[in-house]
């Protein structure tokens, strides 16, 4: 195990979480804009 692939092991973690992270704020948004448009009052998605 040199350095350079551990690099890439961490790189490659960080990529994920971060892509993860990112795909989580983009679903509550959705979420939260598709529940006003829809005139969903409760906001969980129940019409």
């Amino acid at each position: 195990m040199d350095l350079f692939t551990l690099a890439g092991l961490f790189f490659g973690l960080f990529v994920v979480v971060l892509f993860g992270s990112f795909l989580g704020v983009l679903g509550a948004l959705r979420t939260f804009f598709g529940a006003k448009r829809w005139g969903d009052a409760e906001g969980d998605g129940s019409t």
